[in-house]
């Protein structure tokens, strides 16, 4: 088992000059890299008229507008806001959001559900920390006045959900130093982590029909659509070969690890606001969380392979298909020790020199699947890492970290961009299936906030989360 090392400034120095090196560049990669993604942050106060430009595979101009914003922030205060309690009104595109959001790039002027997430992760310690709790009111409201946080707030997606992080990230606002909440704030956040975990994740029904009959307490993505490409859009995952094309028939073991951590977030909640109740009704989520931990483990881990598989409950077996969604139950605390041991020794699936593909590194690439090898993206590798993190794996950690970082750096030297994901056996090579990129983005939301936290840990030592997970 790993122990935690701290990182020295000659060990930033060594690492800095391995990735330079190795790309060819001067030593002030970096430096300029991080550089970049703070202009892209750090200009979001300001509020302009931008034209960009989408291009074909040639380079041929197809489409031209013009978005809202300098940097990556979107101003909902700068659209027609509807009057009194009118949530998302017909005339406006998108939706209407009470607060400002930092979004993926110029292409998107709206929230994404889980990229949400990842992007918050790299504001933390920042000069835009101050729009987190902006972000996370926005998944609230989103919860209160539309029932579910949609995939997007763009109205072609806001039939699907995404990934649940919303307890996550209201528990990081409320533990946060920087960031003041009161009992009103934390009420309201507890009220829509409630709301979604019990109507959206738990129905049974369409729209929210998540939870199978013969699902064994496990929930599935799914989409109102009530197909399985829909509801493989919902899983984030668009388009993988992890669910066979039958994304509705799978219990994935990531989606139960979100909601296993949901459900230890609403015990510390329960549990802080107090109450006549509250040891009886932290003690209910405490004892729903173990139980779906038992049957995640029945169900999803390979003891033989040591890794955790998605389930098939229509056909009751075990997918075929290794991803990294596996490392969700490191990341949420519920892998044991043993496990995580295995788990970090079966990176090696995965590891290729410029990082972590989705799927098995040896996988040949499967026609329009994004989410699969070669390719590697940014908000697994912030859940592989964290979750290593979680467990003491530091060296893996930072040996992923280093090479992921080196990826996203060479990509930035040659094109001037952070895309969306990267090509990690090939690396240069287009990523193939990938959805944008070709896009006029100068910076994607969760590969900047990946850099900009990874490059802030190298230097700085300090390998830890906002996560809290005790094991």
């Amino acid at each position: 088992m790993e122990t935690t090392q701290s990182t020295t400034k000659e060990d930033w120095r060594l690492w800095e000059a391995e990735i330079c090196r190795t790309i060819g560049d001067a030593g002030d990669g970096l430096t300029e890299l991080d550089d970049h993604i703070n202009f892209m942050w750090l200009g979001a106060g300001e509020y302009t008229e931008t034209q960009v430009e989408q291009t074909d595979s040639l380079g041929v101009v197809t489409s031209k507008r013009n978005v809202s914003g300098t940097g990556l922030l979107y101003d909902p205060s700068k659209e027609t806001a509807p009057e009194g309690v009118m949530p998302f009104p017909e005339e406006l595109q998108p939706y209407f959001i009470p607060s400002r959001e930092v979004v993926d790039g110029h292409h998107f002027k709206y929230l994404f559900n889980w990229d949400t997430y990842f992007t918050i992760q790299g504001l933390w310690d920042t000069e835009n920390e101050k729009y987190i709790k902006g972000m996370v009111e926005n998944l609230m409201y989103l919860v209160e006045y539309l029932g579910h946080i949609p995939n997007s707030t763009g109205k072609h997606n806001i039939s699907n959900t995404q990934p649940p992080f919303l307890s996550t990230l209201a528990r990081q606002v409320i533990e946060s130093e920087a960031i003041e909440t009161d009992r009103e704030w934390e009420e309201r956040a507890y009220s829509a982590v409630k709301k979604e975990y019990e109507e959206v994740w738990h129905g049974t029904e369409t729209p929210y029909h998540h939870l199978p009959k013969d699902g064994e307490g496990l929930s599935r993505y799914y989409s109102g659509h009530e197909t399985h490409e829909a509801s493989e859009i919902a899983s984030g995952w668009d388009y993988t070969t992890r669910f066979e094309n039958e994304a509705m028939h799978y219990l994935p073991v990531d989606l139960n690890s979100f909601l296993y951590k949901t459900e230890q977030d609403l015990a510390w909640m329960t549990q802080r606001l107090g109450g006549g109740q509250a040891e009886q009704n932290t003690c209910i989520w405490l004892k729903r969380a173990e139980r779906r931990k038992e049957t995640i483990n029945r169900l999803s881990w390979n003891d033989q392979e040591g890794m955790f598989y998605d389930y098939n409950f229509v056909e009751r077996r075990q997918s075929t298909i290794m991803s990294l969604g596996a490392y969700a139950t490191m990341w949420a605390g519920l892998a044991t020790r043993e496990q995580a041991d295995r788990l970090t020794e079966s990176l090696s699936f995965f590891e290729t020199d410029h990082g972590l593909t989705a799927t098995p590194k040896d996988d040949a690439p499967a026609k329009g699947k994004q989410w699969a090898a070669p390719n590697g993206w940014a908000p697994l590798h912030d859940m592989a890492i964290d979750g290593m993190i979680n467990y003491g794996k530091h060296e893996a950690a930072k040996r992923v970290t280093v090479k992921f970082l080196r990826t996203i750096l060479s990509n930035f030297k040659r094109t001037g961009k952070v895309h969306e994901n990267f090509n990690v056996v090939d690396e240069g090579e287009r990523p193939p299936g990938s959805v944008y990129p070709n896009e006029g983005l100068d910076g994607f939301g969760w590969s900047n906030a990946w850099a900009a936290r990874s490059i802030e840990r190298l230097r700085s030592g300090e390998w830890s989360n906002r996560l809290n997970i005790g094991v």
